[in-house]
């Protein structure tokens, strides 16, 4: 096999393990959730089921997915305590419900932490964290809310961690619970 024929493989192999992840499995069945209202336009794709134009999956994309799992993989054996990937509904105003996966659940401590791998954290500790982030985790804290796993008043936190791994230290965005968002 010659050396671009196994980076094809190799490739072809990341991108078949991503499309059979819980996530991409729910954007190919038309589901929306908290991860998803990053774009409207991206929103109106999954529900009409539109062809998708862009890039399916990005390296970026894939190696933030591996770093996650690692993440969660870390916290959870020094962090027994805490509850991981934990799968929650989320009833909107509207009577809509859609379900998402929170990151990382602290009961005792009253918190949900949403976890993000991006190319460089000078920005984000620059200009703070991304509005769609914050939107999530606060989906997140809603439905948790609601299940009764949380109480209100709870963290909402973000944690970027940088994939590039020039900045060793995540740059962390917390705030209390905020409907409004």
């Amino acid at each position: 096999m010659t050396p671009e024929e196994y980076g094809t493989f190799f490739a072809t192999d990341l991108l078949i393990h991503d499309m059979r992840r819980d996530r991409s499995q729910a954007a190919q069945q038309g589901r929306v959730g908290p991860s998803s209202l990053t774009c409207r336009e991206r929103v109106r794709r999954i529900k009409t089921g539109a062809e998708v134009t862009d890039k399916v999956v990005s390296t970026s994309a894939l190696i933030g997915t591996y770093i996650h799992e690692g993440i969660t993989e870390a916290r959870r054996t020094i962090n027994p305590k805490l509850l991981f990937d934990v799968k929650v509904d989320i009833k909107l105003p509207n009577g809509t419900v859609m379900t998402g996966s929170a990151d990382e659940v602290d009961i005792e401590e009253n918190s949900v932490t949403d976890y993000k791998t991006v190319n460089g954290i000078a920005y984000r500790k620059r200009v703070g964290a991304d509005d769609s982030h914050l939107r999530q985790v606060h989906l997140y804290a809603l439905g948790l809310m609601q299940a009764g796993v949380l109480q209100p008043g709870c963290t909402v936190r973000l944690c970027y961690v940088d994939r590039s791994g020039a900045d060793e230290e995540p740059f962390v965005y917390q705030q209390e619970f905020d409907p409004a968002q």
